[in-house]
């Protein structure tokens, strides 16, 4: 009677464990042919939303049901269970060779062992890290377009629909989805959270549109949880206004919004901000609004510009300068129609004035640098 050997015997499992699994990977492709009548309903929306005009045509946010965060993490699984097989292949074959030729084999892998170290020694230390870094998993497609990237803990993968290209990047569990038109103007980014399949959370939303005709920005909504920014953009790429809204279940409330003003040769003039202030925290009743406002006058020259302060459309500060550069006057202005108005010489305060209802109430003179 003829027994089988420790080591066969320990073979035994993984050679079961890869005919069921080549039969899993089977029933699983054979499964995916099948539709079910929810997918053909989607299909069948998604064909009728081709056929609509506009800037995002590719992208549905309505049919957008995170069914692309599953595939992606089968691919991920797929390429996992091929490792797998492949490393269960590579057991299997060194064990067969040290079956048939022990001694042999054991040499084999110690001159392998020490060849190798001798050439690792031989590297310098960027060769060293060069050659411990590890290869990335790659697939492409049928005309040698990139399908799947795998590094470490990040994955790309890139998927292309009418022309155009959404690129997918995730690195452990937070994933970019970067949405591009047909001139690969980037015209949306998500930002997710993908702990599992039922844990996926959208967390960040932008959106980009463009001037006609031009690949500069004309403006970007940056979209949160419970937040959404709106800035726009001039031909010069200048911010000409930036709003900021809290969201609620059913609209929108604004939190700020700012006002930019260039002059001809693209200088800043005016600088407006409107803050809104509310009395609770659930943003139901408007307390007040409270502005602030700069505005800019440009002198000749190196000579800095005079500039105005606003709040709530009382002056509150001013400073003018000189024709000479470092002399210029501050006014600060307070309730109650008290002022105060200082003096620079050479950027060295010099003299404080001090006015009561446009009266001079008294002067404090400083001692200057010798």
């Amino acid at each position: 009677m003829h027994f089988l050997s420790p080591a066969k015997i320990k073979f035994i499992p993984l050679l079961l464990l890869l005919v069921f699994l080549t039969v899993s990977l089977s029933c699983s492709k054979k499964t995916a042919e099948e539709k079910s009548p929810e997918q053909e309903e989607v299909q069948e929306i998604t064909q009728e939303a081709d056929e609509t005009e506009g800037l995002f045509d590719f992208y549905f946010p309505a049919l957008d049901d995170g069914n692309w965060v599953e595939s992606l993490l089968a691919k991920l699984e797929e390429e996992r269970i091929a490792e797998e097989l492949n490393s269960m292949e590579e057991s299997l074959n060194e064990y067969q060779e040290f079956q048939n030729n022990p001694e042999s084999s054991e040499n084999q892998k110690e001159g392998e062992e020490s060849s190798e170290e001798a050439e690792v020694a031989s590297l310098s230390d960027v060769e060293k890290f060069f050659k411990e870094e590890k290869n990335g998993n790659v697939l492409y497609g049928k005309n040698d377009e990139l399908k799947f990237y795998e590094f470490d803990d990040e994955i790309f993968v890139p998927q292309y629909s009418d022309g155009k290209l959404i690129a997918v990047h995730t690195n452990g569990t937070k994933t970019e989805r970067l949405f591009y038109d047909e001139k690969y103007n980037l015209v949306k980014k998500e930002n997710w959270n993908i702990p599992s399949v039922q844990g996926a959370r959208l967390e960040k939303t932008q959106e980009y549109e463009y001037f006609p005709d031009s690949a500069k920005l004309s403006s970007t909504s940056i979209k949160f949880t419970d937040s959404l920014e709106k800035i726009s953009y001039s031909n010069s790429s200048k911010v000409l206004s930036s709003e900021k809204y809290q969201l609620l279940e059913k609209e929108e409330k604004p939190l700020f919004k700012r006002s930019l003003l260039y002059d001809s040769e693209d200088r800043l003039y005016s600088d407006e901000l409107i803050e809104y202030i509310y009395k609770d925290k659930e943003y139901k009743e408007l307390d007040y609004t409270f502005t602030k406002k700069y505005v800019y006058s440009f002198n000749k020259d190196d000579i800095p510009p005079d500039f105005k302060y606003y709040e709530n459309g009382l002056l509150k500060m001013l400073n003018k300068y000189s024709s000479e550069k470092g002399n210029y006057v501050s006014e600060i202005f307070f309730d109650d129609n008290f002022s105060v108005k200082t003096y620079y010489e050479k950027d060295v305060r010099v003299k404080d004035v001090f006015y009561i209802g446009g009266k001079v109430s008294r002067e404090k003179i400083y001692d200057k640098m010798d």
